[in-house]
């Protein structure tokens, strides 16, 4: 696991990610990515995660409150955050798309040492 990885799981410790937040962290790891690259590695980064098992994709309610996971397939999972990107007429933004949650698996790896974890 690169460092980018694990900065996302760090943090998803506190809470659930938007997909925006994982935009930066990708943004900030790759400052030379167009928008349209930015884009394939973010959706590049949430498959690995989904594979690996680190997180759980869905998205966040006030009303009922809570976290509500897609439970897709990891290529169904990106294929709907793809569209759901491409959908929107402006920059992605907080709340857009989808909500990352760590899995219990993501929080281990998230707070492993980088030579035992």
């Amino acid at each position: 696991m690169n460092a980018m990885m694990r900065e996302i799981l760090q943090r998803g410790l506190a809470d659930r990610s938007p997909l925006s937040e994982v935009a930066w962290v990708v943004a900030s790891n790759n400052p030379g990515l167009t928008p349209a690259q930015g884009r394939q590695e973010v959706l590049r980064v949430v498959g690995w995660l989904l594979e690996s098992g680190y997180v759980v994709v869905g998205d966040l309610f006030v009303e009922p409150r809570g976290f509500r996971p897609w439970g897709l397939s990891v290529a169904e999972t990106i294929d709907r955050i793809r569209r759901r990107w491409e959908d929107l007429d402006r920059p992605l933004d907080l709340g857009d798309v989808c909500w990352l949650q760590n899995a219990p698996e993501g929080d281990r790896r998230a707070t492993a040492d980088e030579c035992g974890g």
